[in-house]
């Protein structure tokens, strides 16, 4: 098995926020990602 690792950028932004949950939200970030708050984290 190969995993590569790359830096993220704004085509995965959609993917990353569909991944949140309930548990994410409450335990990490405090609101639901948005794509403007998510790029900021990117960049």
């Amino acid at each position: 098995m190969r995993i590569t690792l790359r830096a993220l950028t704004d085509e995965d932004i959609e993917a990353h926020n569909a991944g949140e949950d309930e548990h994410t939200v409450r335990r990490l970030t405090g609101a639901p990602g948005t794509a403007e708050t998510t790029a900021a984290h990117f960049n």
